[in-house]
């Protein structure tokens, strides 16, 4: 694992780089929605 790289396991999604600012939202269906804003 080098400077800056990312591990991620066991996610359904592929992962999303987010900014200060951003906005997102995600609908897993009958499992939920769920949004988060980064400030």
């Amino acid at each position: 694992l080098r400077e800056g790289e990312t591990v991620i396991t066991g996610t359904c999604v592929v992962p999303v780089v987010l900014h200060e600012g951003d906005a997102i939202e995600a609908d897993f269906g009958v499992l939920g929605q769920i949004s988060a804003k980064f400030e």
